[in-house]
């Protein structure tokens, strides 16, 4: 474990700073069974602030903030530097010549070799005395980050060698379960089957970004870009709708 290693610049902050986000999202949503919820709790309370809070730790969140939609964690200093070390391993092992000697293995041998090493979870959890939910609970941490950088090789990888990267492509890296699947396109078959009427009269200009990414993902248009370009791209689709409409009237 690299321990004097840290991002080397403003946009290296704030993209893990967003990946703690995730990852506190992570064991949020998908905490094993065999943790106590006491555990998950106390975890919680030391990972995660107030956004209010965050700003006050001057805390680099401008991706979390810019991404509200996917209702990501405000991440504590403590567990942003969980992040940094995973980050560290993965900077300094997962390279592409790393890669190219070893394989896509090499990113089930750093999990395998994170659960080894201390990555600060412990300090998170101060006075619970189960080590067994300790353990999980790091486990479940290393494992979502494991997860979300093996998708990352797999896409950087494919745009490499030229594919159109799809969801249905990626590699068994990081996959999610069958259940989560299937689950999934029942919720997309859901989505599609459902009758949608939209709002032509809504004020754009006051909606924030949560609800700028929620009205174009309704209409099935791209959720991606700064406010400037959602508030854009939902005022066009409003205006070919409406111009739609008078022309069938």
């Amino acid at each position: 474990m690299h321990s004097e290693w840290m991002p080397a610049d403003e946009n290296s902050q704030r993209k893990i700073y967003y990946i703690a986000g995730f990852l506190i999202n992570a064991v949020k949503k998908n905490a094993k069974r065999n943790i106590s919820s006491g555990a998950i709790k106390l975890f919680l309370t030391g990972a995660s602030l107030e956004r209010d809070d965050a700003i006050d730790a001057k805390l680099p969140i401008e991706d979390v903030v810019d991404r509200e939609v996917d209702q990501l964690q405000f991440a504590s200093r403590e567990f942003y530097n969980v992040a940094i070390k995973l980050e560290c391993v993965f900077y300094h092992i997962l390279g592409e010549k790393s890669i190219e000697i070893f394989g896509p293995q090499i990113i089930a041998d750093m999990e395998a070799c994170l659960n080894k090493v201390d990555i600060g979870i412990a300090s998170l959890l101060t006075g619970w005395e189960d080590n067994d939910d300790v353990n999980n609970l790091k486990e479940r941490v290393i494992e979502a980050f494991c997860n979300m950088r093996g998708k990352d090789y797999v896409r950087k990888r494919r745009a490499l060698a030229g594919f159109n990267f799809q969801e249905t492509h990626r590699s068994t890296i990081g996959t999610l379960s069958k259940q989560a699947k299937d689950k999934a396109k029942k919720k997309k078959a859901e989505e599609e089957n459902a009758t949608v009427v939209f709002d032509n009269e809504i004020d754009v200009d006051a909606m924030l970004c949560a609800e700028l990414r929620a009205e174009l993902k309704k209409r099935k248009l791209f959720v991606t870009g700064k406010k400037a370009e959602l508030k854009t791209r939902l005022k066009n689709d409003i205006a070919n709708r409406k111009r739609a409409e008078q022309e069938q009237g």
